[in-house]
């Protein structure tokens, strides 16, 4: 599990609580069976059977939430990219607005270049287009 120690979510730390508080729960049951004279072979199996359940249990909370998170990080995506597309339909649009009315055309260029720039930049979109170089 890839976990940034600085800053866990509220899910991670209640499952490491739940888990370490069930830790806890098993070592005095142990201690417990110890002071009964319990065979060190039951409470060795007792002992490894509720660690593996423990850190099973722990898993299943880790990656349900990090599949929630990626569904939410999945669905976030789509809408960036919808409200992209439709803030480079403004910026078209204003072009053949300009275009229309006679504007110059070297700044009508500046002004789509610079405003595709800051929506690329928004939305944290890099294009990286390759220089062509056109042969007549």
């Amino acid at each position: 599990m890839e976990i940034n120690e600085n800053k866990k979510s509220k899910t991670y730390i209640m499952a490491e609580n739940k888990k370490n508080k069930e830790i806890k729960f098993v070592f005095k049951v142990r201690d417990e069976m110890i002071s009964n004279n319990i065979d060190e072979k039951v409470i060795k199996q007792y002992i490894e059977e509720e660690y593996k359940k423990i850190i099973n249990e722990y898993n299943e909370k880790i990656i349900k939430y990090n599949e929630k998170q990626s569904k939410q990080n999945k669905n976030q995506n789509k809408l960036d990219k919808i409200k992209r597309n439709k803030e480079i339909e403004i910026i078209l649009k204003n072009k053949y607005c300009l275009e229309e009315k006679g504007y110059n055309s070297e700044y009508i260029k500046k002004y789509v270049d610079r405003q595709y720039n800051e929506i690329n930049k928004k939305y944290n979109y890099s294009v990286n287009l390759p220089n062509i170089d056109f042969i007549d």
